[in-house]
């Protein structure tokens, strides 16, 4: 069973995803499945000259953030571990973020989509650039990935 993703696009240049939008209801929140077996894997389809790579994270000091948690995909064990695809992720700061608000934005849409009939998430980075001394502007990276601090986090609630 695939991951309840409605739409996502993703970001050759970057190497992330522009925004992933998903779907979560009661029925997708039954607990039936774990993280547990779950391994991060890169996504074959995209070619690998534009492919987010496991090897783009390690040492980078940022976490695999998925911007379609698991925990919105505990009704099947394969739809869980489909969120591991590193092409639905960016890198985020683990203390105070990844680990710290943006888990706390993921609990709280599980807490609509157990009282409303659908709530419909779409996240994605926002990249804003820096102005160097000459005027020119950048993006940081973290080894091939373009790193942001800044994401957007849109929540809409669906029936009562």
């Amino acid at each position: 069973m695939a991951i309840n993703v409605e739409l996502q696009s993703y970001n050759a240049e970057h190497r992330v995803p522009n925004w992933v939008c998903e779907r979560i209801n009661k029925d997708t929140l039954t607990q039936n499945a774990t993280r547990k077996p779950c391994k991060f894997f890169e996504d074959k389809t995209i070619d690998e000259l534009f492919r987010s790579r496991l090897s783009d994270y390690r040492n980078s000091g940022f976490d695999r953030g998925h911007l379609a948690a698991a925990g919105n995909h505990s009704y099947d064990q394969d739809a869980v571990c489909s969120t591991f695809n590193l092409a639905s992720m960016g890198p985020q700061v683990s203390k105070g973020f990844n680990s710290g608000a943006w888990l706390r934005l993921e609990e709280y849409t599980r807490s609509l989509a157990s009282t409303y009939k659908n709530v419909y998430v779409c996240s994605g980075p926002l990249y804003i650039p820096h102005k160097r001394d000459d005027g020119t502007e950048w993006i940081r990276c973290a080894n091939q990935l373009t790193f942001s601090l800044i994401f957007c986090f849109v929540v809409i609630v669906v029936g009562s």
